[in-house]
């Protein structure tokens, strides 16, 4: 883990200073979670499950356009995906809700927010990056997402 950790901050330059901070994660088993990094995909992350091991897919080149505290955000969300069990629900059962997005949201703001990762200039980063995603069949509406952030920072 932390050998790829260090490739991550070879690969992100200045802005791995942000993937310091959030660098473990464990399923819903208790597995631990490792980073992977790909130019695969189309996103700056994405959990999965490869080869019966739980993974978060980076793709440096996409999370290199954010700021340190919007990648935390990418990380800890698709942590979340993990520890909450909606990728092993995806990838085992075949169902994946919409829902899964506001948790996944809402359990990596408030994990910011208890390791005071969060200022005001990191929680607007986060809400205009959330505020852009647009709706498809799996994910919300950015606008709602942001709305359900908010409602998350005052719990």
């Amino acid at each position: 883990m932390r050998h790829l950790l260090f490739v991550l901050i070879i690969a992100l330059g200045s802005q791995a200073k942000a993937l310091m901070n959030i660098d473990q994660c464990y399923d819903i088993n208790q597995k631990e979670v490792f980073y992977q990094q790909t130019t695969q995909i189309g996103q700056a992350g994405e959990g999965r499950i490869l080869n019966n091991y739980p993974v978060i897919l980076i793709n440096p080149q996409m999370m290199s356009m954010y700021q340190p505290g919007v990648q935390q955000f990418i990380l800890a969300h698709e942590c979340a995906h993990h520890r909450l069990g909606h990728i092993v629900s995806l990838y085992f059962n075949n169902y994946f809700n919409k829902t899964f997005e506001f948790d996944a949201d809402c359990a990596a703001i408030q994990l910011m927010r208890d390791m005071n990762l969060l200022n005001g200039q990191v929680v607007n980063g986060i809400f205009q990056f959330v505020g852009g995603l647009v709706e498809d069949s799996s994910h919300p509406s950015g606008g709602n997402r942001v709305i359900y952030l908010q409602q998350c920072l005052n719990k």
